[in-house]
């Protein structure tokens, strides 16, 4: 992700911190979703750094876990699909556009789509 995005985003910095840098958001869990038209949309991810060790079970341990909330003002547009009990993204990106800023989630296995809005402010939230 572009510095020039990041400095954009209202408490990206606390990303940053708590992540050494920003994360892909490889393998974080959609938590919540929600949608308004008239006040501030949530996008929650679940998210945690790969330790780069295996536990008992052959899967990777994980580590400095946090859910982090983007909150979304004035949406313009979006394209989402394949919402399912659980929601799993490949990655996240962000973009500066004329109108503001577009959110990307690349799917791994349920939601994937974009949404493009005027605002984005983002929260984090160790566990």
């Amino acid at each position: 992700m572009e510095s020039n995005v990041l400095s954009q985003i209202p408490g990206a910095d606390g990303v940053l911190s708590w992540f050494s840098g920003w994360p892909a958001f490889h393998d974080a869990e959609v938590i919540r979703l929600e949608l308004c038209r008239d006040a501030p949309s949530w996008l929650v991810l679940h998210v945690s750094e790969n330790s780069g060790q295996l536990d008992d079970n052959g899967r990777f341990l994980q580590e400095r876990g946090a859910f982090v909330s983007f909150e979304i003002g004035d949406i313009s547009d979006l394209s989402l699909q394949d919402f399912s009990p659980q929601n799993v993204i490949a990655s996240l990106s962000i973009e500066c556009t004329r109108a503001g800023f577009k959110l990307t989630l690349t799917p791994s296995y349920g939601v994937g789509g974009w949404i493009q809005c005027g605002g984005l402010a983002v929260q984090l939230r160790p566990e």
